[in-house]
């Protein structure tokens, strides 16, 4: 029992330094700070989970379905913001591809 204490007293300790060093923004050997590192971790997982592999990203986003069209085929589910992109990039094409459209 004294053991198991002792372990969790240090991993306790360790995330409270951790944690201390995340706010008072300490500088790392690349220069930027935890707080930074730690963002630019966050943002390329989550762009990796929303591109690669949509059937990790959480489910408390909500799902909207793709636009109608030539990607209506395919069913998969997207976010909103990658929904709006998608119908925008249609649209874009569709207006490129008129006749008589000046480039």
């Amino acid at each position: 029992m004294k053991k198991i204490i002792k372990r969790l007293s240090k991993t306790i300790v360790s995330r409270l330094k951790s944690g201390i060093k995340i706010l008072f923004g300490d500088i790392s050997a690349s220069g930027l700070s935890i707080r930074e590192q730690t963002q630019l971790i966050t943002d390329f997982s989550a762009s990796v989970i929303d591109t690669q592999k949509p059937a990790l990203k959480t489910a408390s986003k909500k799902q909207y379905f793709l636009h109608k069209g030539r990607l209506a085929s395919r069913q998969r589910l997207k976010t909103k913001r990658q929904a709006l992109r998608d119908k925008a990039l249609l649209a874009s094409q569709k207006i490129r591809h008129r006749p008589g459209f000046l480039r």
